[in-house]
Order: C-alpha cells, then structure tokens, then sequence
C-alpha cells in the first residue's frame, strides 16, 4: 500500500523492481482483493495514484470536520473552517510529511530515478507533492479497506474504509498534542458522540420565545420531515431538539454545524460511491461527477423531489423576499415524478449553467450583484439533515449513506439509462 500511494505520476515508467520483490508484490496484490482495480499493484507497485490521492483529499476533509467539531464543542461556522483549514492546508501536511520522513521514501522505488535528476529531486520533495502523497495514503488505505470489506461481505465497508484513514489520520496527519493532554478518542467514539457536542438551541439577541403557533409549525415539519426519511429513523426520540433546529434554514451554530458536518460527508461518501461504480474515469472525469452531485443546484433539486415542494419552500420561510421568489420558481420546476439517473444529473447541470450564464429576468432574479446564489438554503437544508441524520445515528456511516444514496444514485433511473444504451449499441 505505501509503494501504491508513492507511486505518482513522476516515477519513471520504466523502473523496475527486483524479481524477488516484483514477484511478491504481485502474488500480494493477488491474493488482497477480489478483482482488478484501480488500488491493485502491478510489478512496479503502481495503482491509480490521482485517484487515490482525489479519494484521499475527500477522506481527509471529512475525517478533519468530524475531529473539529468534536474538539470544537463551542466553536462557530467560521472558526470552525478555519480549524479544519489548519488541517487540510498543505503547508500542515507538508510539515507532517516531513516529520514521518515521506520525502526520503519518495527517493526509493519506484522514485529511485529522482534520486539522480535534480528537477525530479526537487518536485518529489516539494510542498505540493508531499502534501498530495499524504493524501494518496489517506485514499489507498480507504479504497482498500472497502474493497477488503466487500470481499468479505460485511455490511460496514465504508465504516471500514474511513476507520482504516483514520489510525493514518490520527497518527501521522493531526498535530501532535501537547505532552500532559490525554489522548484523543478513537475516530469512530468521536463521530459516536458527536451528538453531544452540538449546542443548544439558541435565540438571537433578547428576542422572545417563539409563539405558540411557530411551535407547531415546526412540529407538523418535524414530523413531515421524518416522514420523508423513513420510518425506521425515530429522529424524535433521538435528538428531538436538534430535528426542530434542522427543520428551517437559519445561521445559528446548531444549524451551521450540522450543514458543516453533512457537507463533509456527502464529499467522502460520494467520492467513494464514485469509485466503485465508475472504474474506468480517471480524476478529472470523477471530480465533474462529484461536483455536479454536491453542488447546491441539485442538492436542492434532491431535497425538492425527496420532500415534496411544499415543505421544500417551509424549510425557507425564513430567507428574503428575494430568495423566496427565487426558490419558488425553482422548486415548481423540478420534476419529482421519478429518479435522475447520472447522464440526466449531468444534462441538466449543463443547461442550468448555460441558463445562468445568460442574464436573468428581472421578475425572476437566482443571483445578486455579488454571484450568490439565491438557490443556496436549499442546498444547506439538504446537507443540514444529512448531518442530522449521521449526529442521530450516532455517527453509523453505513447507516446515514444508506438513506440517501438512492436520492443520488436511484435504482430505477439507473436500470432505464442501461436499457438505452443496450438499446444504442
């Protein structure tokens, strides 16, 4: 696994390794998984080292929001960023590179011809590459885990996957702790308690109690809400204050940390998904993929045709004027007859991004002067309740992808797009 993530597009296609080693590698790469893929070592120790690295970015990115907001109990939106920031950033890796001593290993096989060329030499060692060879790690050590865990027909493999990223994460990517601090608690009894660290529902300023009539409002949403997302989640007597503080779009920590922590995970998740289902794309086809099923447009577009329209407009009561004309003309325009399959997904963004590119009617405004999209609550709202879910959970990853994987990846829709293309060829 090390010689995989090491293995970047610099090294030379050429080198070799030692038959005794090259023979190794091979009968251990056969003997680890249950069919060809993108992690499996050939002779050299090579696998699909962007990939790994394009996985391992996402894994990382969830793994630093999970410890944030459990170290963070009081931390808002913004300081929280900024936490995980200190994390992701690559100067933060590069130093924690530097500290397990990944660049001298970038000297060795399959790197050795860096050895002896001075701009190869130079670019192995540099900022940018011992950062992105943390990431590989991260990555490989996920994909294999799930793969490993498909082979042997657990019902947990992307608990697995993260859980594997996560000893690497801990060890080798966090900043050590000073001396008299207590360890932290293992990765997956962080994301367990993650519910205990949300704050309590809070009111602006001196404002007073909401009335009578609001309470029920949220009610009937709440109840509206668990509805949507099944009846085997009893979200009520799971984190019933969190379920009333998740049903309306707001700025308040509870909600921003929520949006926070389901942001991180549809990222992992679907990075993930993406992998598995569509081995033949290499990372720039799966960084399209990903960024037209997480955008904001269509996770609105998800939690319109999940919820139905009219408790997609009560999530934003809330918002402005401007934003409510916005979100009503682009919730009567989703059609929630049946599932988009990822040709569909990948249409319908080209079209909305073509329509936003052209100027937009002045009865029907999407943007402001400054670019923001007015479609945004929708697309927070959505990720608010993934992290309701996952915090309701008590962090079951397996669990909280399970309830909405098929918001993205519908069956149905997948089944009728193969019949077309049976159909074409």
């Amino acid at each position: 696994m090390l010689a995989a993530a090491l293995t970047s597009p610099a090294a030379n296609a050429e080198a070799a390794l030692a038959p005794g080693l090259a023979a190794a590698a091979a009968a251990d790469a056969a003997a680890a998984a249950p069919a060809p893929g993108r992690m499996l070592l050939d002779a050299r120790g090579c696998c699909d080292y962007e990939v790994a690295e394009w996985v391992g970015d996402a894994v990382l990115r969830f793994l630093s929001v999970a410890h944030v907001l459990f170290e963070e109990p009081t931390a808002r939106d913004k300081q929280l960023s900024l936490a995980a920031e200190q994390i992701l950033r690559n100067q933060s890796l590069y130093e924690r590179a530097k500290e397990i001593r990944l660049p001298e290993l970038a000297l060795c096989r399959p790197f050795e011809v860096s050895a002896t060329l001075p701009e190869m030499r130079k670019a192995a060692c540099s900022l940018k590459d011992q950062a992105n060879l943390v990431e590989s790690l991260l990555g490989g050590l996920a994909e294999t885990a799930r793969q490993q865990a498909l082979k042997d027909g657990q019902a947990d493999p992307l608990r697995r996957a993260l859980e594997a990223a996560s000893h690497f994460f801990t060890a080798a990517v966090l900043p050590p702790r000073p001396p008299a601090a207590p360890p932290p608690p293992p990765w997956a009894e962080q994301l367990r308690r993650l519910n205990e660290k949300m704050p309590p529902p809070q009111r602006r300023g001196r404002q007073p109690p909401p009335d009578k009539q609001l309470q029920q409002q949220l009610q009937e949403q709440a109840a509206a809400l668990c509805c949507g997302l099944g009846s085997e989640l009893d979200l009520h007597a799971a984190c019933p204050a969190l379920l009333l503080e998740a049903c309306r779009w707001n700025e308040r920590d509870t909600f921003q940390r929520l949006e926070f922590e389901g942001d991180a995970f549809l990222q992992a998740a679907v990075s993930l998904e993406l992998v598995a289902r569509y081995p033949e794309c290499d990372e720039g086809e799966l960084t399209h993929l990903r960024s037209c099923l997480v955008k904001n447009l269509h996770l609105s577009r998800l939690l319109t045709r999940r919820f139905g329209a009219a408790l997609a407009r009560e999530f934003v009561r809330d918002a402005s004027e401007a934003h409510r004309r916005a979100i009503e003309s682009f919730v009567a325009g989703v059609d929630t007859t049946s599932g988009l399959s990822m040709l569909e997904v990948l249409t319908l963004t080209r079209e909305a991004a073509a329509a936003d590119a052209a100027p937009p009617p002045a009865s029907a405004p999407r943007h402001d002067r400054r670019g923001h999209d007015y479609r945004k609550p929708l697309g927070d709202q959505y990720e608010a309740i993934v992290g309701l879910v996952l915090t309701a959970l008590h962090g079951d990853v397996d669990r909280t992808w399970a309830v909405f994987r098929r918001d993205f990846f519908p069956p149905e829709a997948e089944a009728a797009e193969a019949v077309r293309v049976a159909e074409v060829e």
